[in-house]
């Protein structure tokens, strides 16, 4: 206490209390939060956490390749947070999560990165090479990425799930194929938590094995009869080609033939 003279020509003194400003270091010591924990959609952060009996608040702080930025205040009865700003395709986010109760405050929780969803793949082509094998190429958009998921599909066959391959891969080539078939792909991206990108397609026929053992004789005093065999089950139709060999010149398309004729 002081002591004040409240009328010092009367002889006497005053008790006044003395007063204090608050004194920060005076905080009872708050519990830093449990289970920090996330996950990602496409451009959303979902974000969660354990209560606390000690905090009236949870201050959320994120980072994106700066300072840490204090995006949400949110009461204590709240233990989740969707974040939807400023966090786009093939990027990465750091958050930290502070329990509060007035001006106190805990110790931040460990840094809690996230990966968001990676950008489709673009420009997909996919080209015969032979009866056998097909080369796929695309544009890799990302940065971020970990892998590139390649599915093939035929008709009437179940889906066969392509090797991963590596990040910033943009080509294939696929071999092994039946010959005159048509096989479709899809192609997406994988971030570094194995979230997919939106799929991206192309469809492409093998190149058909030629007819063999082709052979001809005469039907009449005007016409010639064609035969060969035929090697190619998924081969809609043949087209044949006739070239005179008296006056020369190109081969002339003359007709077609319908397969397993």
């Amino acid at each position: 206490m002081v002591l004040v003279c409240g009328g010092c020509e009367r002889g006497f003194l005053h008790d006044v209390p003395l007063l204090r400003e608050p004194n920060d270091t005076e905080c009872n010591p708050l519990n830093i939060p449990k289970k920090f924990h996330g996950s990602a959609a496409l451009t959303d952060m979902f974000l969660g956490w354990e209560a606390d009996a000690g905090a009236e608040a949870f201050r959320l702080e994120r980072k994106i390749g700066g300072a840490w930025v204090e995006i949400a205040t949110v009461g204590s009865a709240t233990l989740a947070y969707t974040d939807s700003e400023a966090v786009e395709l093939d990027s990465r986010a750091t958050y930290r999560l502070i329990a509060t109760s007035g001006r106190c405050e805990s110790a931040a929780t460990e840094p809690l990165g996230l990966f968001s969803f990676p950008k489709a793949p673009t420009a997909l082509s996919a080209t015969a090479l032979s009866s056998s094998s097909i080369k796929l190429s695309w544009t890799d958009p990302n940065v971020l990425e970990s892998n590139y998921q390649v599915r093939r599909e035929v008709e009437g066959e179940a889906p066969e799930e392509l090797p991963l391959l590596a990040t910033n891969t943009e080509t294939l080539t696929d071999t092994g194929l039946q010959s005159g078939v048509a096989y479709r792909y899809r192609l997406r991206a994988l971030s570094q938590a194995r979230d997919p990108s939106p799929e991206t397609t192309a469809t492409q026929w093998t190149i058909p094995l030629p007819p063999t053992e082709l052979r001809t004789r005469a039907a009449s005093e005007t016409s010639i009869e064609l035969l060969w065999q035929h090697p190619n089950p998924e081969a809609v139709s043949y087209r044949i080609e006739r070239r005179l060999l008296d006056t020369g010149g190109p081969f002339v398309d003359i007709g077609q033939s319908e397969a397993g004729a």
